[in-house]
């Protein structure tokens, strides 16, 4: 097998069962699915048949886009709490943003543990922040 001198990270997920979650943290290409690991929901997805995979209309979408798509598609199959959690997240934006959101600019020490404190009390409660 060649050595390829490009960095690949690949995570485990302990969440769910043998789930693996791989990203190439140097691509630089603009229409990798990865960039939504730095963008979000935000991330525009330009791949027409990544996107042909998941059943989407278009050529192309944001990953936003995509998730509201996928949402629409299965929501029936999903209790009413899970649909809402979804479009929370969904309009909410993902765990960084709304963290992001609630930092204010802020940065700070103080600042920051108080956000921490507050998405702590939110697992403990099973909540969202």
């Amino acid at each position: 097998m060649p050595y390829d001198a490009n960095m690949l990270f690949v995570c485990k997920y302990y969440m769910a069962k043998d789930h693996w979650q791989i990203y190439n943290w140097g691509s630089r290409k603009k229409n990798d699915v990865s960039g939504t690991f730095r963008e979000g929901e935000e991330a525009r997805l330009s791949d027409a048949a990544f996107l042909r995979l998941w059943h989407y209309p278009g050529k192309r979408a944001t990953a936003g886009e995509l998730w509201q798509h996928l949402l629409e598609r299965v929501a029936d199959r999903l209790s009413a709490e899970q649909v809402t959690t979804l479009r929370y997240q969904l309009y909410h934006g993902t765990l960084s943003q709304r963290i992001l959101s609630q930092l204010k600019g802020d940065f700070r020490r103080p600042a920051l543990h108080e956000v921490y404190r507050r998405l702590g009390d939110c697992l403990q409660s099973n909540t969202l922040l």
